[in-house]
């Protein structure tokens, strides 16, 4: 019994979470600021000049700030960000896959589980279960899309980006200096440009298997420039 109550709160929950992202005002919690879209253009600096001044930078933008992305591949980097978002409100609005039918089936699954009809909970979470998965495959493609417009060496900033700073995590019992950090900073990079030579951007566009290999190879080779200090007290010795 505890076990299908603490179930039931879940999807109830659930639920009402979903609930909120249909309709806003309805939910005590206040949300977000919305994200401001800026109009194209292949002026670097004034693009950047407006994502400074807005309340809520989203990843878009920081694929702008920590790449060298301008001029004409500036203007398609955010217009196909501008169609990233129309095709996901498009699909977030689908009665048959978006936002309420995900909630739907949630609100079902509460029901179900209230009832203690776990034959029909169960047939209902793996319909919910293959909402998420065509929800997160869609999701997937249409970020793939917007990273393809960035050349392998705008690329190769985002990726080195993000596995620096998992690396820098991983060192920092080590404390590394300023050099020591350019020095993983060039690392980082070097192997995330095998890894956009590999596909990753089309394989994996929000970077999820940064954290295991490609980061086990960039701390492996990150630890060759520390100190035998340094070493020790990575290794807590």
């Amino acid at each position: 019994m505890r076990e299908r109550q603490n179930s039931k709160i879940h999807w109830g929950t659930m639920a009402a979470a979903l609930g909120c992202a249909v309709m806003v005002a309805g939910c005590a919690t206040v949300p977000p600021p919305a994200v401001v879209r800026i109009a194209p253009s292949s002026d670097r600096q004034a693009v950047l000049d407006q994502i400074a001044e807005k309340e809520r930078q989203d990843e878009f933008d920081h694929m702008i700030i920590h790449t060298d992305v301008d001029g004409d591949e500036l203007v398609a980097f955010m217009r196909a960000v501008d169609q990233r978002a129309a095709n996901m409100a498009a699909h977030q609005a689908d009665p048959a896959q978006g936002t309420a039918a995900r909630q739907a089936l949630a609100q079902a699954i509460a029901a179900a589980e209230e009832a203690g009809d776990e034959g029909r909970a169960a047939a209902l979470k793996e319909q919910h279960d293959a909402l998420n998965a065509a929800h997160w495959e869609f999701r997937t493609q249409q970020r793939a899309e917007v990273m393809g417009v960035l050349s392998p060496a705008n690329q190769t900033l985002w990726v080195g980006h993000h596995l620096t700073g998992r690396v820098n995590r991983a060192l920092r019992r080590a404390r590394p200096d300023e050099e020591q950090r350019e020095q993983i900073r060039a690392i980082s990079h070097a192997v995330a440009a095998d890894l956009v030579a590999d596909g990753i951007v089309a394989r994996d566009p929000y970077l999820r298997t940064l954290s295991g290999e490609p980061r086990q190879t960039a701390v492996a080779r990150a630890r060759r420039i520390l100190t035998r200090e340094q070493a020790a007290a990575l290794d807590g010795n």
